[in-house]
């Protein structure tokens, strides 16, 4: 992957999890319902099994997020890489 093809995979994968954490957020506070979490839960489960997003997030892209929400996408990594 070249550089300009990083860095724009790179910047969708920052807007996901941004989207993401808010999701989760909003979730957690029960400002959104089951079927909404169920549906930005498997948007975050299909950039987790990516090998390519588990390389950003484990270089660049944790360093962004904290708490529950950097917990929740581990997590999420873990479980793609044991159902493999």
């Amino acid at each position: 992957m070249s550089k300009s093809e990083y860095l724009q995979f790179s910047n969708l994968a920052l807007k996901a999890c941004w989207y993401l954490s808010d999701g989760l957020f909003m979730y957690q506070m029960k400002s959104i319902s089951e079927d909404d979490w169920h549906e930005l839960r498997t948007i975050a489960v299909y950039w987790c099994m990516s090998k390519g997003f588990q390389e950003w997030w484990t270089t660049l892209g944790r360093l962004n997020f904290t708490g529950k929400f950097a917990a929740f996408i581990d997590h999420e990594i873990e479980l793609a890489n044991s159902s493999k």
